[in-house]
């Protein structure tokens, strides 16, 4: 019975052991497994990497994490972000992408799903008790057996949301307009016949569009007109 009960509440067990961990072993971790999908990475240098960093960095100010910010040649549309702040874009992803508002819009995104321990706590629930425990005693390093299958966790509607919620501040903010996030979501729906990786994981329901609209009519008129990006994104 007692098994029963820990196997039964494995999620919030887990949930719990991510609060125990400390930014270091995060970082940590962080690095561990960018190592290994490093390996598999194009990663580029350049304008489009310099316009990354860039605006990751407006975005990442005052974090308790130091972020880093790449770019990888690969015609997929996606992004990503691992523990510790390490946040990659394909460029398949920036050459759909229309302005650079659009692309502070998905990195505001990924950065919140750092700021926020979305990845540590898919991977806690993912792995469940092994990771949980892993995680009290302090052995981050048990966890990289995840691999390139961090990639491939999926986030909860309620990570989804506070992601978009959280990311809109942090475009206000920074003072960008917060619009290219809306802009950027309802362009990748509207283009499903393309291999969207950044939709298996980041569903643009209508519903999700929906709650984007009402997020950004909230905000003050000052935010919602923010001068365009100094940016020739062309």
């Amino acid at each position: 019975l007692a098994l029963g009960a820990v196997v039964w509440q494995h999620e919030r067990i887990a949930a719990w052991a991510v609060a125990q961990i400390s930014v270091e072993q995060e970082a940590k971790l962080g690095a561990i497994l960018f190592e290994q999908q490093k390996r598999q990475l194009k990663l580029v240098e350049g304008p489009a990497q310099e316009l990354v960093r860039d605006i990751g960095g407006r975005l990442a100010s005052g974090s308790k994490h130091k972020y880093q910010f790449f770019v990888a040649e690969d015609k997929s549309v996606n992004a990503f972000a691992m523990p510790g702040g390490y946040v990659v874009m394909h460029t398949g992803l920036l050459q759909l992408a229309e302005t650079p508002e659009e692309v502070a819009g998905v990195l505001a995104h990924e950065v919140q799903h750092v700021e926020q321990r979305h990845s540590l706590r898919a991977m806690a629930q993912s792995l469940g008790l092994y990771a949980a425990l892993s995680l009290l005693v302090g052995d981050v390093s048990g966890l990289a057996s995840l691999g390139g299958d961090l990639l491939k966790l999926k986030f909860s509607r309620g990570h989804e949301s506070e992601a978009d919620r959280e990311g809109l501040k942090a475009l206000v903010a920074a003072g960008i307009n917060p619009a290219g996030m809306r802009d950027f979501f309802g362009r990748m729906a509207a283009q499903s016949k393309l291999d969207l990786g950044f939709l298996s994981t980041h569903p643009a329901s209508d519903e999700r569009m929906a709650d984007l609209d009402r997020l950004i009519k909230a905000l003050p008129d000052a935010a919602r007109q923010a001068a365009p990006l100094a940016v020739d994104y062309a």
